[in-house]
């Protein structure tokens, strides 16, 4: 049973979406949460990568999964850190437009189009 007056608030999903429905869904979110563990590893979040086209915010853990996106994201520490963070994303309109501009400035700069330049750039200076 869902506390009284939330159900207007919060449509919490936790499925394994259909590819298809993935976009749906981050286009009418508020927030994307994606958790990761720590780890020492090497890594990235393909699913960070895959999903900042969307312009949906992304909140994250401050883990080296996310060590290369800065401002394109809002990382927490602590489970503190992650409700002010899905606080203001929701309630701070400049805040909000702030990190999907970083988004977007990240997506364009490292677009499809722009990294095969580069590769076609390289190429051809060899």
């Amino acid at each position: 049973m869902e506390p009284k007056g939330t159900s207007q608030v919060l449509d919490l999903r936790m499925e394994a979406a259909p590819t298809e429905k993935i976009y749906e869904y981050l286009h009418v979110a508020d927030v994307h949460l994606i958790p990761k563990s720590s780890t020492d590893s090497v890594v990235v979040s393909s699913t960070a990568f895959q999903c900042l086209g969307a312009l949906a915010p992304i909140v994250v853990p401050n883990t080296k999964h996310f060590e290369l996106l800065e401002k394109e994201i809002v990382k927490y520490n602590n489970r503190k850190e992650l409700k002010e963070a899905i606080i203001k994303l929701i309630l701070d309109e400049d805040f909000r437009k702030d990190v999907l501009n970083s988004a977007e400035k990240y997506v364009n700069n490292n677009s499809s189009e722009k990294v095969a330049e580069l590769f076609i750039k390289l190429f051809r200076d060899i």
